[in-house]
């Protein structure tokens, strides 16, 4: 059955909130807030960056970013003006990693960072440069700094041994220095 396209009035009078149902969902949204801040810290994990960037950076800046399945890392060169280039790679984790040890599965991490360093276009831009790196960890850490942070638990079918309880960027920074 076909039914008339209901009219912009029709769709507004529907989706129109009146005044004790938007206090509901405001009173909802709150008490979710408190008990994430309160009692579950697996849902409310603070963020330290306290400013966002403007647009005028410049300069070749690392990415790393580990989710369930893939892990990326990019150069991302910022040129001013909101433009970029970026030359990125990408490795499926294999399953072997993701029931493993700690420290093989952040070898194998550095392994693929250095991977993207060693090619040609991302050589000559960091050459003898000072990086700075943005990690993304698809896992609930309990961050104390913008550089600091312990894993929770794993989950999406992750058992590494040795990774809860203990912080990625050291992990990383001691796979680094092995490579």
């Amino acid at each position: 059955m076909d039914e008339p396209t209901p009219s912009l009035v029709e769709l507004e009078k529907q989706t129109a909130f009146g005044k004790r149902e938007l206090e509901e969902i405001l009173n909802g949204f709150s008490r979710s807030f408190r008990h994430g801040l309160d009692k579950d810290e697996n849902t409310m994990i603070p963020s330290f960056v306290c400013r966002l960037p403007t647009g005028t950076e410049t300069g070749t800046y690392l990415a790393l970013d580990l989710g369930g399945t893939n892990l990326r890392v990019a150069a991302v060169t910022l040129l001013g003006d909101g433009k970029t280039e970026i030359e990125h790679k990408q490795y499926p984790i294999p399953e072997e990693l993701k029931n493993g040890d700690a420290e093989s599965f952040f070898n194998w991490i550095a392994d693929g960072t250095k991977s993207l360093l060693d090619l040609p276009g991302v050589k000559a831009k960091i050459a003898d440069k000072e990086l700075y790196m943005g990690v993304t960890f698809s896992f609930p850490i309990k961050q104390t700094n913008i550089d600091k942070g312990k894993v929770m638990k794993m989950g999406k079918s992750f058992n590494v041994s040795g990774l809860v309880d203990h912080d990625v960027i050291e992990l990383l920074r001691d796979a680094f220095d092995r490579q």
